[in-house]
């Protein structure tokens, strides 16, 4: 997480506008190091957890999904959280029994 953040920032800091795209897993951990280093209201979209058991088509439509808000977030001029599609999509998996 550290390493996306601090790029999103570097960005940021360069007029540049950018976005740290994680898993909804990794929101607290997101939130607490962007209050450290100065920046709480850093853009920021998640997707739904867990990542790493995804098929590539499951990755795919999770790219498809969070699509309209990255492009939202980075048209943004000032700095927000951006609400996650995180929940529809686990809300989904659960649907069909996965997690």
């Amino acid at each position: 997480m550290s390493c996306g953040l601090r790029d999103v920032l570097w960005f940021e800091s360069q007029d540049r506008p950018a976005v740290l795209l994680a898993s909804a897993a990794f929101e607290a951990a997101a939130t607490r190091q962007a209050a450290a280093l100065g920046q709480p209201e850093v853009r920021r979209v998640l997707v739904a957890h867990p990542i790493a058991d995804r098929t590539d088509e499951e990755m795919h439509e999770l790219a498809r999904q969070a699509l309209a808000d990255v492009v939202a977030a980075i048209s943004l001029k000032d700095q927000t959280t951006v609400s996650t599609i995180a929940a529809t999509v686990a809300a989904s998996h659960e649907k069909e029994g996965r997690r």
